[in-house]
């Protein structure tokens, strides 16, 4: 009997020494649009974005709009948190590069066929209950525009 128990104590640490801790920006965050500020593209009509992590360290980001006119737009994928591209599977064409600069802040940078579309830095509150996602990218007339996009916590 002690031995089953001890074999269950090891195994259990074992598991346990295999996990990651839960990064403060992974669960469901529903957009905030009072406190959001939108200059690179018109404001959504409503947005939740989903984080959670995948194994070997990678992450799932599903982000669900409802866009200023009206369309519903849904963008999945996974990717490693490792800096490099890795391609979106539901932009063909698209690739992102999600580097985590410490347990709050991660940068990601949207590429569509090799050019830096945009690049998004996204700071999670020290309390765990607003993330801030700005987002900076060069509109078409060549000058810098940026959005701030503020998420809530869902529970």
């Amino acid at each position: 009997m002690r031995t089953a128990i001890a074999l269950m104590i090891v195994l259990a640490a074992a598991a346990a020494s295999g996990q990651t801790k839960p990064e403060s920006w992974h669960g469901t965050w529903a957009l905030n649009l009072a406190k959001s500020t939108y200059n690179a593209s018109p404001a959504p009509k409503s947005g939740t974005s989903r984080l959670t992590p995948a194994p070997g360290g990678a992450m799932v980001l599903v982000q669900e709009q409802i866009t200023a006119d009206g369309t519903a737009r849904r963008i999945e994928t996974t990717t490693p948190v490792d800096g490099n591209d890795h391609p979106v599977e539901s932009l063909p064409g698209v690739t992102y590069a999600l580097t985590r600069v410490n347990d709050f802040i991660y940068v990601l940078v949207a590429k569509e066929k090799g050019v830096v579309t945009s690049t998004t830095l996204t700071v999670v509150s020290s309390d765990g209950n607003t993330r801030t996602s700005t987002t900076v990218a060069v509109n078409a007339g060549g000058r810098t525009v940026a959005n701030i996009a503020v998420y809530d916590r869902s529970r």
